[in-house]
Formats: structure tokens, C-alpha cells, sequence
């Protein structure tokens, strides 16, 4: 009867967890601000590749009561999106944007993207991608 009760107990346990991992998962509620800076070109000596460049200030806002913490297990990335399907990955982000956020709180840095092709620099919109939407 004691180890039923020790059973059912445990698996309370682990549902509880359960539903804490799925509550964890979903999106903060974040807002991004962002403005074109400037335009430029990127080359690599050894590739020999030219690429256009694209730099935008953004600041993002935790809205949320929990804070947000990037890194290993919660990668953020930038990309830009024409909200068509077609998108671009921001491939530098400033250090600043990537510290933890407190609940309410912000920080504002700068985003590099490029592309080989000039019309990809010309996405609309800046957003904001985590976890398994940075590949």
C-alpha cells in the first residue's frame, strides 16, 4: 500500500514537471525595434567572396514577468523576414544583445546581415527567432 502511494505520488511529480517543461516552451512575449543603419559590402580573402551588408539597430524589449536568459540551451537570433516565407540570418549580433534580459527590462545593440543576392537585403521586417528557430 506505502510504495502505491510513493507510485502515484512520483507520477504526480513527474506530471507536474511535465507541465512546467511545456509552460516553459512557450514564446516570451518580446517586442523588437528596429531601424536600418547602413549598407555596405563584406569580402573574405581567402573565399574571395564579396557579399552586400546590411547593419540595423534594434532594441528589444522583455515584456514578460519571467526573465530571458540566451545562451547555450536558448540560442537568439535575428533574421529578416518578408512574412512570405522568405528569409534572411542575421549572421553578427552585438554582445550586449545577447546578456540575459530582467523581466521589463531591454537593451539595444547592432545587427549585421549579408547575402550575395541584393534583393534579400531588401526583407521588410526584423525579428526575433529562439531556440530551434536559430539554425
Amino acid at each position: 500500500m506505502f510504495s502505491r502511494k510513493i507510485k502515484i505520488f512520483s507520477l504526480f511529480l513527474s506530471l507536474m514537471a511535465a507541465g512546467q517543461a511545456i509552460s516553459a516552451v512557450k514564446s516570451p512575449d518580446v517586442t523588437v525595434y528596429a531601424q536600418k543603419e547602413g549598407a555596405g559590402s563584406v569580402w573574405n580573402s581567402v573565399t574571395g567572396k564579396a557579399e552586400h551588408l546590411l547593419s540595423y539597430q534594434v532594441t528589444v524589449n522583455n515584456n514578460s514577468s519571467e526573465p530571458l536568459v540566451p545562451g547555450k540551451d536558448n540560442k537568439m537570433c535575428f533574421y529578416l523576414d518578408d512574412n512570405m516565407g522568405k528569409t534572411l540570418m542575421g549572421h553578427g549580433i552585438q554582445l550586449e544583445l545577447l546578456s540575459p534580459y530582467k523581466p521589463g527590462g531591454s537593451r539595444t545593440g547592432v545587427i549585421y546581415f549579408s547575402s550575395t543576392e541584393p534583393d534579400m537585403l531588401s526583407l521588410p521586417y526584423v525579428k526575433l527567432g529562439l531556440g530551434s528557430q536559430c539554425k
